[in-house]
């Protein structure tokens, strides 16, 4: 395994990684995972913040990353960026730190609609593991045809007809 790790290394490496950390040992697998579960908790302390989801072909990500990059630089808002690199799941927080209310709820529409049109144009999908939920529902057809959508909808009942399961959560049960 370590093998595998440290070649992966040497790829990320020559195309541009800034660094790379292999785990050493259970405990330090188990620190890593810690830490990330943490980032989430810190970053909301440091003011408003909103999580995407974004799925994009893993040979891709690098790419993906640059176009938030420019997006986070011409809102100004900064965005953090981490994730899956095996399967292509980014992880994306902007953040509201040091804004007021108004411009951080002015900001963040646009933001979002950025960086989930850059996923799609990529070949990617807005949601991967958090799902859309009741917020990002409106997104879905940045993603999806509306006859793809139509299709959820008619899946979605067939299985759940009285409309029991996620209620309203993407679809009516009507």
């Amino acid at each position: 395994v370590y093998v595998g790790a440290s070649r992966v290394a040497e790829v990320c490496s020559r195309n541009g990684a800034v660094d790379t950390y292999i785990p050493g040992s259970e405990h330090a697998k188990r620190d890593l995972l810690e830490a990330r579960e943490k980032l989430y908790h810190a970053l909301k302390r440091t003011g408003p913040m909103e999580i995407a989801d974004v799925v994009v072909p893993p040979s891709l990500i690098a790419q993906f990353v640059g176009q938030v990059k420019a997006i986070s630089s011409r809102h100004r808002v900064p965005i953090v960026a981490y994730g899956h690199a095996g399967d292509g799941n980014v992880h994306l927080h902007p953040l509201g730190r040091g804004m007021a209310r108004e411009e951080w709820e002015a900001k963040l529409p646009a933001v979002m609609e950025e960086m989930y049109r850059a996923g799609v144009a990529l070949g990617g999908t807005i949601s991967g593991e958090h799902g859309l939920g009741f917020e990002k529902v409106g997104y879905l057809g940045l993603a999806m045809s509306r006859e793809q959508i139509a299709l959820l909808a008619r899946i979605k009942r067939a299985f759940d007809p009285n409309g029991i399961l996620n209620p309203g959560k993407i679809f009516d049960a009507g």
